[in-house]
């Protein structure tokens, strides 16, 4: 360890550095008293200027009171966290401390989150997880309780899509502040919605990188999916209802098919919507239909009967609500997909 020089010491070190700027005393050491005889008032005003500045110099370089040894790291506080601008028309000023959903998909989230006990209503579509059945019910988007919201009186509504101008109007009178976040568009998009209602619950800081955090953890799963499915090359349809209604390339679920590698016939139609003669110009070697939909009435259908899918019972049900709540849950659905598409792929790997 650097040792520190004493103070008496350097207080004589700049003395006898500095009487030679005095008339005639050369390098000689001189005690101090006799210094006021023998130089000028002006220059000893200056060799004393510079002791005083020497010494504050050596005390500032003190290896023992170094600042960032000292120095607890910065925290962060509510001031950083807060202000958050969700949008141009919306700002959330401080911590939120009680919340109400109209959005299920929303709600799952803030609980992925780990802000479940901000929650102090939901809507009536709010299923997941259990405890939502704890809270108080408020509506929908199209119909809220405009009753029990004012009786209930949280800081904050979270809503995925408008409401109606006047339920808005009414809700903001009651001092709640109404939250938009649309759900994602995509897989890139799903940072966006995880981050923004992060930020919301939790602050612009820490809130935020929890949402960044949720984001990595599904993302990183799922391109390790891609790397195994897309060496298999398997062609499939996301088929929601029976009248061709499927997840098309601008859809989110189309989207999540395409970057977990599965090849999605229905990539360059839109709107969900695929009219029959593109389906006969395919052959998917598998059908993932919507559980609320008859595997059997998929077999049998014209436009699937002749495919490679049905030929090889490659049809198989999943539950398509989660892509619709986009949650964390979404993944367990995946996962079980991707090990359907190709079994071979994941031997002696746990998905």
């Amino acid at each position: 360890m650097a040792h520190q020089q004493p103070m008496g010491s350097t207080v004589q070190l700049i003395l006898i550095l500095s009487v030679s700027a005095c008339e005639g005393l050369g390098n000689s050491v001189i005690p101090v008293e006799q210094l006021t005889r023998r130089c000028p008032v002006k220059r000893l005003v200056n060799i004393l200027l510079c002791v005083i500045l020497l010494i504050n110099f050596t005390s500032c370089n003190n290896p023992e009171e170094d600042p960032s040894s000292t120095v607890t790291p910065p925290t962060t506080s509510s001031q950083e966290e807060y202000p958050y601008e969700v949008d141009e028309s919306t700002v959330v000023r401080s911590e939120p401390l009680r919340v109400a959903s109209l959005s299920p998909s929303l709600t799952e989230i803030v609980y992925t989150l780990g802000y479940g006990d901000k929650l102090a209503a939901v809507s009536d579509s709010c299923d997941y997880p259990p405890q939502t059945a704890d809270l108080p019910a408020v509506g929908s988007i199209r119909t809220p309780d405009l009753e029990q919201l004012e009786e209930i009186s949280p800081d904050y509504l979270l809503v995925s899509s408008d409401l109606l101008e006047d339920d808005f109007t009414q809700i903001q009178r009651m001092g709640i502040v109404v939250v938009k976040i649309p759900p994602a568009e995509s897989l890139w998009d799903l940072r966006r919605l995880y981050q923004t209602l992060g930020a919301v619950l939790g602050g612009r800081v820490t809130g935020a990188q929890k949402g960044v955090d949720l984001y990595s953890i599904m993302a990183t799963r799922i391109f390790e999916l891609r790397t195994v499915l897309k060496r298999a090359g398997k062609s499939c349809y996301l088929i929601r209802m029976l009248d061709n209604t499927v997840a098309t390339g601008d859809t989110f679920a189309g989207d999540i098919l395409h970057q977990m590698g599965l090849v999605n016939l229905a990539e360059d139609s839109t709107g969900w919507a695929l009219a029959a003669d593109e389906v006969e110009q395919t052959n998917p070697d598998i059908l993932f239909v919507d559980k609320s939909v008859d595997v059997e009435l998929v077999k049998l259908c014209p436009l699937y009967q002749n495919s490679n899918a049905v030929k090889n019972n490659a049809v198989y049900q999943v539950d398509m609500l989660l892509f619709e709540r986009q949650s964390k849950r979404m993944m367990q659905e995946l996962e079980v997909m991707a090990l359907l598409a190709y079994p071979e792929g994941f031997q002696g790997s746990a998905t």
